[in-house]
């Protein structure tokens, strides 16, 4: 059989973010490298950080087992630390308002797969560092997903074609 197309990226208003749009792939390495990259590097904390996935056509399952197996094991360490796959949120507040996100999203009935919360920094236990959290079956609507979170949260919504995830 033909080999499925590529995954690719358009923008797009989803809320204030700007989403990351995927169908149908074939090199599924190259898209949980793109993707955990687009929602947790620089901690989620850029103007062009990903926090919502449209994982279109019956992919969100097996997106999701990828990205619940790569997200856990992102090296979260202090910025100078040459290994450090990311960094810790810039302030207290901000780590507060992040976490805040991510328990509106366990109690308005997303599936928290991936928990960073919890994290410690051995060395840096009074660092702003949150692990890396992953949400799905994100429905419409749910009021966290339409915020721009800045911070190390994606969360999956997986409608069946373009269509419903256009509306």
């Amino acid at each position: 059989p033909p080999p499925a197309p590529p995954v690719s990226r358009v923008g797009g208003v989803w809320g204030a973010e700007v989403p990351l749009w995927g169908g149908p792939v074939a090199g599924w390495g190259r898209v949980v490298v793109a993707w955990v990259g687009a929602a947790y590097g620089s901690a989620g904390g850029r103007c062009m950080a990903v926090s919502v996935a449209v994982a279109v056509g019956g992919i969100a399952d097996r997106l999701v087992a990828r990205l619940a197996e790569r997200v856990p094991r992102i090296r979260v360490a202090p910025g100078m630390d040459r290994q450090a796959e990311m960094g810790p949120l810039v302030t207290r507040a901000h780590l507060d308002k992040v976490r805040g996100y991510v328990d509106a999203g366990v109690a308005e009935g997303a599936q928290l797969v991936v928990d960073g919360r919890a994290l410690k920094v051995d060395g840096y236990e009074q660092g702003f560092f949150l692990g890396g959290c992953l949400f799905d079956h994100v429905q419409p609507g749910i009021g966290f997903s339409r915020e721009e979170i800045f911070g190390p949260v994606l969360s999956i919504v997986g409608p069946d074609s373009f269509g419903p995830a256009l509306r």
